[in-house]
């Protein structure tokens, strides 16, 4: 049986960070952060390989009580996952979300955000005739959230779906796309290493002891070279730049809140002059350098949110969003790698992925987070009891982990010292 392997483009962390250098996407990437599916698009847990991998290995459909769920065994315990686990563990708060819309409807939304619907139009659409902040959200929800793992010029009616859903203020049933696409997964003879970052999330292997592994798989993460590569249009584009909807827009400003239009369908006229083109080099896979290899690397993703509540898209203010984007950091990969798959550390190599893994690490002085960003900045005491200690435990938890993993680096470090030293001393 051949061995499963992950794939560098799936289920990737989303880069919701608003800069100088991507001012052009500032609308889209504020809607993202305000919107329901933030945390999914970047919650980052330490993924364990062998934790995957027996997962997809092992993996089972079974029905019960009218409940579909997926069985698996990992380290000789019994996992299951389901469409609710899922729905729970990803605070999407989808369960009464949408899975399918009218042909029309579909058609209608598709086409006041640029696309030409043909007389004959398939449920098969290509990114490139969107213009540029429309791609980044198509693209974003794609290598993000879908199943995918290829073909990323195109999409399926579900995206499309998921895409009109978001764009007029109504929720996709994110849950059931990304339990489907397990399913199909669990079936399929080209079976890989799926939803490796959700996988983890949902397995919670934590509360079963210390998890001893020597295999880390560094989850690949969007970076600023993403923005350059979607500014690059298609020769399908028609030149339109369309605006996103007014159901989109978050109002900024201090004190007043992010409140999102009511659905409204948008006219065709709302249409801005073209958008320049600017070049821009093809995506790109890297192996990480020797030297990166060794040293840890933090996470630039921001994740999960303060308060057990899923905030409201349309309802949070610009100090709310603040608050929930310094809540926490990604875990750092608290292992390091060898530098080649074949021993015995599998594949805990760090796989360079996205666009460009050079950019990502000329960008990483400018991005990833400063020692003292690694706590919220509450500047408000009000809120119930209840809330606070939730709030405590969260930063309780994460202490704990950094304080593991620095631990474990130390061993690390001082296994490789003594390493050196032995072969020195051969030498």
């Amino acid at each position: 049986m051949t061995k499963l392997a992950f794939c560098d483009y799936h289920n990737m962390v989303a880069i919701l960070e608003n800069t100088e250098h991507n001012t052009d996407f500032h609308q889209i990437v504020d809607f993202l952060q305000a919107s329901h599916i933030r945390y999914a698009l970047t919650v980052s847990p330490t993924v364990y390989v062998s934790h995957i991998r027996q997962f997809w290995s092992t993996a089972r459909i079974e029905t019960a009580d009218g409940e579909t769920n997926i069985l698996a065994k990992i380290n000789g315990k019994q996992r299951t996952i389901s469409e609710s686990s899922i729905r729970r563990h990803l605070k999407l708060n989808d369960e009464e979300g949408i899975s399918t819309l009218p042909d029309n409807e579909l058609f209608e939304n598709l086409s006041l955000m640029g696309y030409n619907i043909l007389p004959n139009q398939r449920f098969s659409f290509q990114k490139g005739q969107f213009s540029c902040q429309w791609k980044f959200l198509i693209h974003t929800i794609m290598q993000c959230l879908s199943p995918k793992s290829t073909s990323f010029n195109e999409f399926s009616s579900n995206i499309a779906t998921a895409l009109v859903c978001l764009a007029t203020n109504r929720t996709y049933n994110f849950s059931k796309m990304i339990f489907d696409g397990m399913m199909r997964n669990v079936k399929s003879k080209g079976k890989f290493l799926m939803y490796p970052r959700f996988i983890e999330k949902l397995l919670k292997m934590s509360q079963f002891g210390t998890i001893k592994h020597s295999a880390i798989y560094l989850v690949p993460f969007q970076t600023q070279k993403v923005f350059t590569t979607l500014r690059v249009n298609s020769p399908s584009f028609s030149g339109r730049t369309v605006p996103l909807f007014d159901t989109m827009i978050v109002q900024q400003g201090e004190g007043s809140e992010n409140q999102l239009e009511p659905h409204h369908t948008p006219s065709t006229q709302h249409v801005s002059p073209p958008h320049p083109t600017h070049t821009s080099s093809p995506y790109e896979i890297q192996s990480t350098p020797p030297e990166a290899k060794t040293t840890p690397r933090a996470s630039l993703t921001h994740t999960t949110n303060i308060s057990s509540h899923t905030p409201t898209p349309r309802r949070m203010t610009k100090r709310a969003i603040r608050i929930s984007q310094s809540k926490a950091l990604s875990p750092v990969a608290d292992k390091t790698a060898p530098p080649t798959r074949g021993d015995i550390y599998g594949e805990a190599f760090l796989t360079a992925t996205s666009l460009d893994a050079g950019q990502d690490r000329k960008n990483i002085p400018k991005t990833s987070a400063m020692p003292h960003e690694l706590f919220p900045r509450v500047t408000s005491l009000s809120g119930d009891e209840g809330s606070l200690k939730q709030k405590l435990q969260e930063l309780m938890e994460f202490c704990t982990t950094l304080q593991s993993q620095q631990t474990q680096m130390a061993e690390r470090i001082q296994s490789q010292d003594l390493e050196i030293k032995q072969l020195k001393a051969r030498i």
